[in-house]
C-alpha cells in the first residue's frame, strides 16, 4: 500500500507543477513572450512524460497489491475500485484524501489549459484581423487608378493573403 501512496504523492506533485507551468503559460501569453512560452512548453512536455511514467508506476504497484492480496485482475484498476478493496480503513482514508486531491488538481488543470486555449485563439484571431487590414485586394482598391500601378498592387496583395 505504501509504494501506491508514494505514488500517487508523486504525481500530485507533478500536477502541482504542471498547474503552476499553466499559469506561467497564461501569463506568457498575455505578455506576448514568445521565448518565455516556449521554455514553459519544454519544461511542461518533460512533466507530462514524468507523469505517465508514474501512471505505469501506479498501475504496477496497485497490481502487486492485488496480487499480494491473491486477486487477480485483468485491466487496470482505477483508484476508486482499489478503495473498494481496501480492508484497513486508514488506507481507505489516505486513498480518497489523495484520489480527491488528484481529481481536484485534473479539474484545475482543465480549466487553465482552457483558457489559455481561449487566449491563444483570441491572439491567432487578432493577428489575422491585423493581417487582413494591412492586405489590400483587388475588389477593395479604388476604382481610378493608373493601370501602370495594378501590378505592382497585385503583387503586393499576394505577399500577405494567406493566413496565419
Amino acid at each position: 500500500m505504501e509504494a501506491i501512496l508514494q505514488t500517487l504523492d508523486r504525481q500530485i506533485d507533478v500536477h502541482r507543477a504542471l498547474l503552476k507551468l499553466s499559469r506561467q503559460k497564461r501569463d506568457a501569453i498575455v505578455h506576448n513572450r514568445i521565448d518565455e512560452l516556449n521554455r514553459i512548453t519544454g519544461n511542461e512536455n518533460k512533466l507530462i512524460k514524468l507523469a505517465e511514467e508514474l501512471e505505469a508506476a501506479r498501475i504496477e504497484a496497485v497490481n502487486a497489491y492485488m496480487r499480494s492480496k491473491q486477486l487477480y485482475v485483468t485491466a487496470a484498476i482505477t483508484v476508486s475500485t482499489l478503495i473498494r478493496f481496501v480492508v484497513r480503513l486508514e488506507d481507505k482514508e489516505a486513498l480518497t484524501q489523495r484520489q480527491q486531491e488528484l481529481v481536484r488538481l485534473i479539474e484545475e488543470l482543465r480549466r487553465e489549459n482552457d483558457l489559455n486555449r481561449q487566449l491563444i485563439e483570441q491572439s491567432l484571431d487578432f493577428i489575422q484581423y491585423s493581417l487582413d487590414l494591412l492586405v489590400v485586394t483587388d475588389d477593395q482598391e479604388a476604382v481610378y487608378r493608373n493601370p501602370s500601378q495594378s501590378v505592382s498592387s497585385a503583387a503586393r496583395s499576394a505577399l500577405f493573403d494567406t493566413k496565419a
